[in-house]
């Protein structure tokens, strides 16, 4: 329709329009899969076959994701991708015996990915069948390798072994003792370990492919040793010299070993030079302690694999702390605290400098434990010292936390009580005492130097607050808790609950 409108009479202007004209660049197409070749391939973990994938729009530097029957996808190596053309790529691929529908898809380097397409890995064969085992069962022992026979068929050469013992992970075979001798026979030499109990094995061709599980029996051959004594009960902690250690019981075999736990560290198997076989009620041992005084213990492991009870001794000498039961406390003092280290001869505990009362906490004849009453001290992280009537002193800095209870205006009260930056600087020394002996340094606070009369508080003092509050205490063990409109920000108005939050945290890991 045309609209006719009259128009003045008077001359008009008309002035040119300008444009620029873009031209639209077209999106890279996506790369595509059309065919694979071939399309199936047998099962084989000892071989790389070519895969042909047929498509278009494929990039020199291209990559594939295959997704088998079974485990994680798997990335293609560079070294096995092979660039023909936009339209085919060539990759060698090791299947690992993986049967089943595998799906390969392209990624060129722009990310885009191409369709998913599938082929089959197939078997070539019969899976393997055990019949039988020979021997049935065989003696525990660690010291040498067993003959097993596994009987069946369809093995084939290539094929490998996996052992399920009692105890621990799947043993995979050594390639080295593991004998083809046929289709229906295979030869293991077996090191049980002295694992005693019901075994069990499976045969897996290079194929994939595996057989039935089949049980044998791991036997003890005797009565499992009994320490009853050892002489001395007690040796002196010394690192330079190796100090003679009897064990004394029963049932003892030529080719035992010992386990010893320490006080501190992981256990101690035995040198085999140091440790002499004298009969089967006694065996004798030449043993550094490494200076580790404290309790220990030792248990003896026949060749068999058979253990026995472990049976304690003490090596005794100098002060040592490894624990501490509240690392934390009131700068009131009166909390008993129990230190668990070595303690022989122990004549003073001091916290900071200040002497503290203590006792044996299980009497004198176990020195490894003691109950120390806390002094009281200001606020911060203090040194503990132990001192013996002879010897050598030990000292632990940063050991303990002395946090305040009480604090400024104790009683925050809500429209009365002024926010002051005394508030924040006496949570602030509370807070860095924790990181202290959590083995962390002083916070880097916002503002460091507050004067303590000031009324100008931040959130995001707060927020420092709550922030190493929380990664100092979760260090030392303690529960975390929730805030108060956690996300304060800045502008957010300091309230009564916000301070009265953080000093009832500080009382509450103080006791």
């Amino acid at each position: 329709m045309i609209l006719n409108e009259k128009q003045p009479t008077a001359a008009r202007t008309t002035s040119a329009a300008s444009f620029t004209m873009v031209t639209a660049v077209p999106a890279a197409q996506a790369p595509q899969i059309t065919t694979l070749s071939p399309s199936s391939m047998p099962s084989d973990s000892t071989i790389s076959q070519t895969l042909v994938i047929n498509g278009g729009f494929f990039k020199d530097g291209a990559t594939l994701t295959f997704d088998p029957p079974t485990g994680s996808n798997i990335n293609s190596t560079a070294s096995k991708l092979t660039f023909i053309s936009s339209t085919r790529l060539s990759y060698q691929l090791n299947n690992g015996g993986d049967h089943g529908t595998w799906t390969v898809m392209v990624r060129n380097p722009d990310g885009q990915t191409s369709n998913v397409v599938s082929f089959m890995v197939t078997t070539t064969g019969q899976a393997p069948q055990i019949t039988t085992l020979s021997p049935g069962s065989m003696p525990a022992d660690s010291t040498i390798d067993q003959t097993l026979v596994i009987n069946g068929g369809f093995f084939k050469d290539g094929a490998s072994l996996i052992f399920d013992p009692p105890t621990g992970s799947n043993i995979n075979s050594t390639a080295s003792k593991l004998t083809f001798i046929s289709s229906t026979r295979l030869s293991y030499q077996l090191n049980n370990g002295g694992d005693h109990g019901t075994w069990t094995v499976t045969v897996r061709n290079p194929d994939g492919q595996t057989s039935n599980a089949v049980s044998f029996t791991v036997t003890t051959t005797g009565q499992a040793p009994q320490i009853t004594t050892l002489s001395p009960g007690s040796m002196a902690a010394d690192s330079t010299i190796s100090q003679t250690l009897t064990i004394n019981g029963g049932f003892f075999k030529d080719g035992a070993s010992l386990i010893f736990d320490p006080p501190t560290g992981p256990n101690i198997n035995s040198t085999a030079s140091k440790l002499t076989f004298i009969s089967s009620t006694r065996l004798s041992y030449e043993l550094n302690n490494g200076g580790d005084a404290g309790m220990w213990t030792v248990m003896v492991r026949n060749p068999d694999g058979q253990t026995s009870n472990a049976a304690s001794f003490r090596v005794t000498g100098g002060v040592t702390l490894l624990r501490i039961s509240s690392v934390a406390g009131r700068t009131s003092g009166g909390q008993q605290i129990r230190l668990d280290g070595v303690f022989d001869n122990l004549a003073t505990v001091t916290l900071g400098g200040v002497s503290a009362s203590w006792i044996y906490t299980n009497g004198s004849d176990d020195p490894s434990t003691i109950t120390v009453t806390t002094p009281a001290h200001s606020v911060g992280a203090v040194q503990v010292d132990l001192a013996p009537t002879s010897g050598s002193s030990f000292s632990k800095p940063n050991a303990f936390a002395y946090l305040p209870t009480v604090f400024s205006d104790d009683t925050i009260f809500a429209a009365v009580t002024i926010v002051r930056a005394q508030h924040i600087i006496e949570l602030r020394q509370a807070v860095d005492a924790l990181r202290a002996v959590a083995g962390l340094a002083p916070a880097p606070w916002t503002d460091p130097s507050l004067a303590p009369n000031s009324t100008v508080i931040k959130a995001i003092h707060i927020q420092e607050l709550r922030t190493y509050v929380d990664d100092a205490a979760s260090r030392l063990g303690y529960p975390t808790q929730p805030y108060t409109e956690p996300g304060l920000t800045t502008g957010s108005s300091i309230k009564r609950v916000h301070i009265e939050e953080l000093r009832q945290r500080i009382r509450a890991i103080a006791g």
